[in-house]
């Protein structure tokens, strides 16, 4: 018995899922599958990838509906902001009251023009 490689070991095990015998054929008794013999088949024959366009540059283009400004972006902010004052009260009390670990937590985050920045 012939001893395996590893990956030859990989794809003995991997067929032994399979039923099936292997039996040999001499060459000339082998007759080659007509579809593989074509002629459009052949390498270099035929029509290359590389003249053909896959993606239209419309199809690539940003669908961008709507633009908005950065002071409507900031607008909305501070109205949501309004909205929720817990946040800036929460944060005062931790600063002035709180643990030092806490405070630690809150050194990069600061109120700015009404909008907590981190």
């Amino acid at each position: 018995m012939q001893k395996l490689n590893r990956c030859q070991a990989r794809w003995a095990l991997y067929l032994t899922r399979f039923d099936f015998i292997l039996r040999h054929r001499p060459g000339h008794l082998n007759h080659a599958d007509p579809l593989s013999r074509r002629a459009d088949h052949r390498e270099g024959v035929g029509e290359e990838n590389s003249n053909r366009v896959l993606f239209l540059a419309a199809d690539l283009a940003s669908n961008a509906t709507q633009l908005v400004s950065l002071d409507d972006v900031k607008q909305r902010i501070l109205e949501t902001e309004a909205k929720d004052k817990e946040v800036a009260e929460a944060m005062q009390v931790i600063e002035q009251e709180g643990p030092a670990a806490l405070k630690r937590k809150l050194e990069g985050w600061e109120e700015k023009d009404g909008l907590i920045m981190l």
